[in-house]
């Protein structure tokens, strides 16, 4: 289990404020300095700005497999997930 579970677990598991208080105190005398930003942005309810937009996915996506925008459009709405569309055209080959 991942030290991010692990803190969210212990978390969970009590009412108590004082063992609430030494687990967020361990996990981040222990933790990984990058993970300490996610679970601050997690328990505090923000999360860090996207560094790239879905419209710039979309498109750099379509740029790399060589595709139209349209053709890119035509398959999400076939495929129906944002994501899987992506890794599919992403990983064709643009012609030559």
């Amino acid at each position: 289990m991942n030290r991010e579970a692990q803190l969210f677990e212990e978390l969970d598991a009590t009412t108590s404020t004082n063992e609430k208080v030494a687990a967020l105190a361990r996990y981040f005398r222990e933790g990984d300095d990058s993970d300490k930003l996610w679970v601050i942005a997690l328990l505090s309810g923000r999360r860090p700005r996207r560094p790239v937009t879905s419209t710039q996915l979309r498109q750099w996506a379509a740029e790399v497999a060589g595709i139209p925008d349209w053709l890119f459009e035509a398959s999400y709405h076939v495929v129906g997930d944002f994501a899987e569309t992506v890794t599919h055209i992403a990983t064709l080959e643009a012609p030559v």
